[in-house]
């Protein structure tokens, strides 16, 4: 997540704050509260196939820092 996409994510939650605030929602709140649930709940349930995907890429790249020196050297500074 990029930090535009992280500032997106906390207006999207304090959106959803402010809907769920409300006494008498309009139906057109409602429908905006569902689909900002469903937006917030659909980056969750990638979150952790992306975290995946991320952790094994580095551990990719660890694998050939060690096998060329680098992660020692790194280290040791």
């Amino acid at each position: 997540m990029n930090a535009g996409e992280l500032d997106q994510a906390r207006q999207r939650d304090a959106r959803i704050a402010l809907l769920e605030g409300l006494s008498d929602p309009t139906p057109a709140e409602r429908r905006e509260l569902q689909r900002l649930h469903d937006n917030r709940d659909h980056m969750w349930r990638r979150l952790m196939p992306r975290i995946d995907t991320h952790r094994a890429a580095l551990r990719r790249l660890e694998l050939y820092a060690d096998e060329i020196g680098l992660r020692g050297a790194s280290r040791s500074k």
